[in-house]
């Protein structure tokens, strides 16, 4: 009879931890997700955040949503793409950390212009046309980038924005969940 009990009592208390660990997904459990890659593991974050609630969702979306300010000024002062990687934008990164490198070492490798020639020769003008145009790649890529992977963020959340006026007459972002 003791063992019958004591039997009856490891089914339940392994029926009691098993429930207790699939009861719910945690918040960590998707903030580790998210830190793990949001591209690999979209679909499971997506999930998993039907379990939370409204304010854990927005919490969580929240702190890892991605901000533009550092790796704009990074690419803005210091170049070469630095901002980007930072961000963890590796396409934009290295497109702009080749195409600045190889533009730079065109410039620099070319002989002095003589006279009022800003540039010695063809060459030389379309580097310095290059440069120019990966700049502006190089300023624009982080807002691009912060986008695309918020948009991603909020729809793996299942949330949306929605930006309209309010009473006062001042604009109003309001999120709800979409399921």
């Amino acid at each position: 009879m003791n063992s019958k009990i004591l039997f009856a009592t490891f089914i339940m208390l392994g029926c009691l931890f098993s429930m207790a660990f699939a009861a719910g997904t945690s918040f960590s459990d998707i903030n580790n997700d998210i830190d793990q890659g949001l591209d690999t593991n979209f679909y499971q974050i997506k999930v998993k955040s039907g379990s939370l609630s409204q304010s854990d969702r927005m919490t969580l979306y929240s702190i890892k949503k991605k901000d533009v300010l550092i790796p704009f000024a990074l690419n803005w002062f210091v170049g070469l793409g630095l901002g980007s990687y930072v961000q963890g934008d590796i396409y934009g990164g290295t497109t702009t950390l080749i195409g600045e490198s190889i533009s730079l070492a065109i410039l620099v490798s070319q002989p002095k212009a003589t006279g009022s020639a800003w540039f010695a020769n063809e060459t030389a003008a379309i580097a310095g046309v290059s440069l120019i145009g990966f700049k502006i790649f190089e300023l624009v890529r982080p807002f691009v980038y912060t986008d695309d992977y918020n948009k991603k963020l909020m729809d793996a959340m299942n949330l949306t924005a929605q930006i309209g006026p309010n009473v006062n007459g001042s604009i109003a972002i309001k999120f709800s969940t979409r399921f």
